[in-house]
């Protein structure tokens, strides 16, 4: 369970400080900012830190794990709640340096982006991040091998099937961790009429199983990518690709 996470701090790091070097707000002015007793000014701050703690309690009651970019929209707001008491001031001086910052960290963040990404690159990332679109083009291919039937349904461990759907041009539908929870739309009977392809890492074994499941494959093969960036082949995966055409 992980309702407030590094990333998430992460992010309010960066502007709560600003506020804070630019305000040097008294303590009463930081009570007024987390306790306001305007009504109006009080609504706002229930805004804002209703959608950020609530869901973060009911992750930890119901043991589910979340991740920080649920908190993305309700941090929009953080900067009227920062700024909101009428106790804190911010000069003439104070506000060009908070413009001035705000204008040039897009641009010094572009001009680091190519480093940035070849320092993920040669580092790694979860292969299913960094393989989906490679193994998309391979998937409709050896399914297209099997069947003229249009793919509609791709199973798979979560990040792979939703990932590989996404790329494939026919928009089928995912079917995560062959879970009816998560795909309640999909059962035995439309995977046996219109087929699936099936996409698992070679060493997850569960996957395998599961994808055995589903049907007798027409084609099994076994593949291994890697991601070329910068004329640099980054960490390779392996993968097992099921093709279970529809029965006729």
């Amino acid at each position: 369970v992980a309702p407030i996470s590094a990333p998430m701090l992460q992010i309010v790091a960066l502007p709560v400080a600003l506020a804070w070097i630019n305000t040097r707000p008294s303590r009463a002015a930081l009570r007024d900012t987390l306790l306001p007793q305007e009504p109006d000014r009080r609504l706002g701050a229930v805004a804002f830190w209703a959608p950020l703690l609530l869901p973060a309690l009911a992750a930890l009651i119901f043991r589910m794990e979340i991740t920080s970019l649920w908190a993305m929209s309700a941090f929009a707001l953080l900067p009227a709640v920062l700024l909101s008491s009428p106790l804190i001031e911010v000069g003439r001086a104070a506000l060009v340096r908070i413009v001035a910052f705000a204008v040039l960290l897009p641009l010094i963040a572009l001009a680091l982006a190519p480093a940035i990404a070849w320092t993920i690159h040669r580092g790694g990332v979860a292969p299913p991040s960094a393989h989906a679109s490679l193994l998309a083009p391979r998937v409709a291919a050896e399914w297209r091998q099997a069947t003229d039937t249009p793919l509609r349904l791709v199973g798979g461990s979560a990040d792979l099937a939703y990932g590989v759907a996404f790329y494939l041009p026919d928009a089928p539908s995912a079917y995560p961790d062959f879970s009816r929870v998560l795909a309640p739309w999909i059962d035995p009977a439309r995977i046996a009429r219109d087929g699936i392809a099936v996409v698992c890492l070679a060493s997850d074994a569960a996957c395998l199983t599961g994808a055995r499941q589903q049907g007798d494959p027409a084609r099994y093969v076994t593949v291994q990518l890697a991601r070329r960036y910068l004329g640099a082949l980054g960490p390779p995966g392996r993968y097992v690709i099921l093709i279970i055409p529809p029965r006729r």
